[in-house]
């Protein structure tokens, strides 16, 4: 019974969708056919490619690069906090350091481990291809500036260096190519025949450069005897990478490895999907010994051949969804984890020139057709999930917590926030807040304010003071009022409260507001906070998307600051937490349990390192986010260094949010198109209200 509810519900939204556009091809038709592998029954080998083992290669903190020689990994390890020196290991055992300041290839030959450098020195940038032994002897120092013709791409002149017998083949600027000996000497140089080309060498040593469009790319042969290209082979699209292992070269595409032969036919050595792994964030294969080493961004995964016996299979979990947004790497990394299943992704935006109508069709069209998947991954903007959670759609994740062994509703962050109608039903593994913030000593420690104080306040200022900077209408539609649908729509009942007395008044409030846009002929560069301090501007917008980052307001602003969020008609907390991911579980999947381990592995293993970006993320997970709390705190290059204090106001801050941003795009596009009537003087606050509510009535009433 529960069943027929929910696809009579989705007959529904198919009707609603099919309005809105046209009919697409399912997004399964634009990813990789995935078929063949292990038959679970006989236990036999029916895969397109072959059986492989995988094996999670654990790399050592801060690891750059790895390469695999003689059966053995060597790894590229920065040290901290600077960047010189590079340590180089083989397996566990440490070779060495050597100084530089930027290393851009690091591989492993016969002959030894070449390191292309950059160093900056006094006198400028210097750039220099390094050869070292085995045992990390210094062979070889070859001085390439001066070698070619411009440098025009700063440190990163040089693409590429391939190493084949006695010679040495660089790509620099794109369309240069030099030649240098086995000693680092220069003995040739010529051109590229066009840009953007990449370079890998053949099984028996010729260069070839590859030129890659979407469907198929060409591939150039280089002519050891005139040094110039002539065209050899068209190949499906892909990354090209050196030949090895009887496969003359290999090529990386979205569903595998293949082997090209000399004449460019493709033949498949790996199915990512055979061999139960996703390929996420992968960018570089090397053949050795019948083993395929795979390197991504921040995973690495060694293949080696297998029988069928030794092989588990695993029940695949398919997440469709609206935006991956690092859901690859994710998958990825927990595919390598786990023995018992699979996650596969689905981009349902694969297709860039659709409309979100359009993909939102194709998604509830296989939903109809029986081709649920076991979990969706929403796109905040789109459709709101609670529409999906109204109807039956999502599993309440709410159970699953307080029944698992390994967490806890206090192990997670925004637990309130998450509740929807007494339910969890989205989960992510970080999020960010939109907030505002005053001087305390204004408002006191507290999180919220109320519509009327916002209009004493504002009506209390100077002429050129502000209240809220450069505030409009538009931006008080955008953020204030679209925080009232949360309150305004039950998308179980499919009622709706667009007349109340409370959205009346935020209607007259947008209505009669002092705007205080920016003056474009005087902008204000540079932090709002101190302007609050001295008490120019009431509020300054605050984005935190990182542990440190009230810390840093309240820094710039030179005193303690509240945040109180925007205002609200209740003066409840009006600062919005927003999911980075949001992943919910599909209560038609049949492997619903499967969905909760990879769920609670996203929650339980996320990375608290600050990597590239200037802080540390703020994570779902409480253990982990008191750990990137903890290294915030401990971290001398920080712009920021955190107190005590300023982690204790960030916790008790986060368990006060009562919000999860809940923006529904139809809804908005309602109040925004009804509102500039009101603005125009043709409609009062009721009856705009009125005919918000006719209309988004209607909107809730067909999705139910």
């Amino acid at each position: 019974m529960k069943k027929s509810r929910i696809l009579a519900t989705l007959l529904c939204l198919v009707f609603i969708f099919s309005a809105c556009g046209k009919d697409g091809n399912s997004a399964e038709d634009s990813q990789p056919a995935y078929s063949g592998g292990l038959d679970e029954a006989t236990m036999e080998w029916t895969g397109q490619g072959g059986a492989y083992k995988m094996e999670n290669i654990e790399l050592p903190e801060r690891c750059q690069d790895v390469d695999i020689y003689g059966g053995e990994l060597y790894y590229l390890v920065q040290s901290e906090p600077d960047i010189n020196p590079y340590h180089i290991l083989r397996g566990d055992r440490e070779l060495g350091t050597v100084e530089r300041d930027y290393n851009m290839e690091f591989c492993v030959k016969d002959d030894g481990i070449y390191m292309l450098d950059v160093s900056f020195e006094e006198e400028g940038r210097r750039i220099s291809l390094n050869k070292y032994s085995l045992e990390l002897e210094p062979v070889f120092t070859a001085e390439l500036n001066g070698m070619y013709e411009s440098e025009r791409y700063g440190y990163g002149d040089v693409q590429s260096v391939k190493i084949s017998g006695d010679k040495i083949y660089l790509q620099v600027n794109q369309t240069e190519l030099l030649i240098l000996d086995s000693q680092g000497q220069l003995t040739g140089s010529g051109h590229l025949p066009g840009e953007g080309l990449s370079l890998a060498l053949s099984e028996d040593g010729t260069l070839y450069a590859a030129g890659e469009t979407a469907e198929e790319q060409k591939l150039y042969r280089l002519d050891g005897e005139t040094g110039g290209f002539s065209q050899a082979f068209t190949c499906p699209a892909g990354s090209l990478f050196d030949g090895g292992d009887g496969s003359y070269l290999l090529l990386l595409t979205d569903d595998g490895i293949y082997s090209l032969d000399a004449q460019g036919t493709a033949s498949p050595k790996v199915i990512w999907s055979e061999c139960y792994l996703n390929p996420g964030s992968i960018y570089k294969v090397k053949a050795e010994g019948g083993k395929f080493l795979c390197l991504g961004s921040d995973s690495c995964y060694l293949l080696t051949p297998a029988e069928p016996a030794e092989l588990q299979p695993k029940t695949e979990l398919l997440i469709a969804c609206m935006d991956p947004n690092g859901m690859d790497m994710l998958a990825a990394r927990f595919n390598a984890h786990s023995d018992e299943y699979y996650v596969r992704v689905v981009d349902y935006t694969r297709d860039m020139e659709a409309s979100e109508e359009e993909i939102q069709l194709r998604l509830n069209t296989e939903l109809i057709s029986g081709k649920a998947p076991d979990m969706f991954c929403f796109f905040s903007g789109w459709i709101s999930p609670n529409i999906y959670a109204g109807k039956g759609l999502l599993v309440d994740m709410k159970p699953l917590i307080e029944a698992d062994e390994d967490l806890s509703p206090e192990d997670i962050v925004l637990y309130k926030a998450l509740d929807y109608n007494g339910g969890i039903y989205v989960m992510g593994e970080s999020f960010y807040l939109d907030t505002m913030a005053a001087r305390e000593s204004d408002f006191g420690q507290r999180y919220g304010w109320t519509l009327e104080e916002y209009r004493q306040i504002d009506a209390g200022l100077r002429e050129d003071q502000m209240c809220i900077y450069n505030l409009t209408r538009e931006l008080f539609i955008n953020s204030i009022i679209a925080r009232y649908v949360r309150y305004a729509v039950d998308w179980s009942s499919g009622d709706c409260s667009f007349d109340s007395p409370e959205f009346i008044d935020l209607l007259r409030t947008a209505l009669e507001l002092r705007e205080t846009p920016e003056d474009p002929n005087n902008m204000v560069f540079g932090p709002g906070e101190p302007r609050v301090a001295a008490g120019e501007q009431t509020t300054v917008a605050v984005f935190a998307m990182y542990v440190s980052s009230l810390a840093e307001s309240e820094q710039m602003a030179g005193c303690p600051l509240s945040f109180i969020g925007s205002p609200t008609p209740d003066g409840s907390c009006g600062t919005d937490a927003s999911l980075n991911t949001e992943l919910a579980i599909c209560s038609l999947s049949e492997h619903q349990e499967g969905c909760w381990e990879f769920i609670k592995y996203m929650l339980m293993n996320a990375n608290t390192d600050r990597g590239i970006m200037p802080g540390y993320p703020l994570l779902m997970y409480r253990p982990a986010l008191e750990e990137s709390i903890a290294k915030a705190m401990a971290d001398e290059d920080a712009k920021v260094k955190m107190t005590r204090a300023d982690a204790d106001k960030l916790l008790d801050f986060l368990d006060a949010i009562e919000n999860l941003n809940d923006y529904d795009k139809a809804i908005m596009d309602i109040i925004k198109s009804e509102c500039q009537a009101m603005f125009n003087g043709d409609k009062s606050p009721e009856e705009t209200a009125k005919l918000i509510q006719s209309r988004a009535s209607l909107y809730v009433a067909e999705q139910s």
